[in-house]
């Protein structure tokens, strides 16, 4: 609401500085000094791993399982939702890839060996290194530095206990490396015409009732380009979509 309130960039639902949290919130991003249940607009450390929509304990939650995560299926979110990029459904009878709780081999292993087969390779590509990054993050969208598995000794202890480190380096589609989510969250930040396309075909997408096609592509272009001079803020690009014929026409 702040950003269509206040015509930001929608660089900002890749890389905020800041966030609405009540007590419990701030809790769960590592803030200290809120109380109450109302939500506050804060601040986050400039360290902090979170800032935008995809790091938002809500989108990490519906993205896992409530065991473990899923780098694809967050992967496949950061690519749709957020950056407009059409990911085609898996061909029939592919196996879904699920983590070794073991911890004999990574999930990154596991992807890479299951991207591997036939012509899985070149669509994972799209997709694969935002969740990687997003690994940072367990089920309940708490930050980590390693994952958990069962605990040999449970019986004497905990059920889970940490495992292999995770690794949420990678290389965008565009050949762009990162380290870790902090990284690519400005290297997102970097392409803003990138998120007000994506974000304006959904626009399109709930403004006409109709998904986007080829045919609309230039009309989006025009849109995106014509709100870069106000740094592609939200409201800009709503007014674009509802001045443009795919709105009045389609």
């Amino acid at each position: 609401r702040r950003v269509l309130d206040e015509n930001l960039s929608v660089r900002e639902f890749a890389a905020a500085n800041w966030t609405f949290a009540n007590e419990s919130l701030a809790k769960h991003y590592g803030l200290s000094g809120l109380s109450g249940l109302a939500l506050q607009k804060v601040r986050f450390p400039a360290d902090s791993p979170y800032g935008g929509l995809w790091t938002q304990p809500a989108v990490l939650k519906v993205t896992a399982n409530g065991t473990y995560t899923s780098p694809v299926k967050r992967g496949v979110w950061v690519a749709e939702r957020l950056l407009g990029i059409p990911i085609p459904p898996p061909p029939p009878n592919t196996p879904a890839v699920e983590p070794d709780t073991r911890g004999a081999k990574t999930l990154r292993e596991q992807i890479a060996l299951h991207a591997s087969q036939g012509s899985c390779a070149a669509c994972h590509a799209k997709f694969d290194p935002y969740g990687f990054a997003l690994e940072s993050f367990d089920v309940t969208g708490s930050y980590r530095t390693n994952y958990r598995v069962l605990n040999p000794a449970r019986k004497n202890g905990p059920l889970w206990t940490d495992g292999l480190p995770v690794d949420c380096s990678g290389k965008t589609p565009t050949g762009q490396t990162f380290s870790d989510v902090r990284e690519l969250r400005k290297l997102i930040a970097e392409n803003p015409a990138q998120l007000a396309r994506g974000i304006t075909r959904h626009l399109v997408t709930y403004a006409t009732g109709a998904p986007v096609t080829r045919l609309d592509q230039s009309a989006i272009e025009a849109i995106v380009v014509a709100a870069a001079k106000e740094q592609h803020g939200l409201r800009s690009l709503v007014h674009g979509v509802v001045q443009s014929e795919l709105f009045r026409w389609k």
